[in-house]
């Protein structure tokens, strides 16, 4: 399942943990821009399929899985590693190599790589064992 005509395809679960990656790196640094979140959008549109379940809820999910790692930050290396580990441990090496990408397009959205997403971003370089 790791490719269909050169696309990466991504099932309910693995989509729903990319969309959450994604979200995590936008909400990371505490200003989540517009551009940002345009690039979690065309994910989304190229990807969700009909049958999975509704975005909105998804989503709400997602937020309410990451957003008290976001408001507390003490802690911030392990504990995100730990969801970064547990959003990404069935994901395929095609899935891992679109998903940081993806986070990488989030980053740069606005233009400003802040110290937490730089951060964050090498965390998912390790975490994914891609360089």
């Amino acid at each position: 399942m790791a490719t269909e005509r050169g696309a990466v395809v991504f099932d309910e679960d693995s989509i729903k943990n990319a969309v959450a990656c994604a979200m995590l790196m936008s909400y990371i640094d505490g200003d989540v821009d517009d551009r940002e979140r345009a690039v979690i959008r065309r994910f989304v549109n190229a990807y969700w399929k009909d049958e999975y379940r509704d975005y909105k809820q998804v989503k709400a999910e997602i937020d309410e899985q990451i957003s008290p790692f976001i408001i507390d930050s003490a802690g911030f290396q392990s504990i995100i590693s730990e969801l970064v580990d547990n959003l990404t441990k069935d994901m395929t090496p095609p899935q891992r190599t679109f998903l940081l990408k993806l986070v990488n397009d989030v980053m740069m959205a606005d233009g400003v790589m802040k110290p937490r997403e730089a951060r964050l971003f090498e965390m998912f370089t390790e975490r994914l064992h891609i360089r």
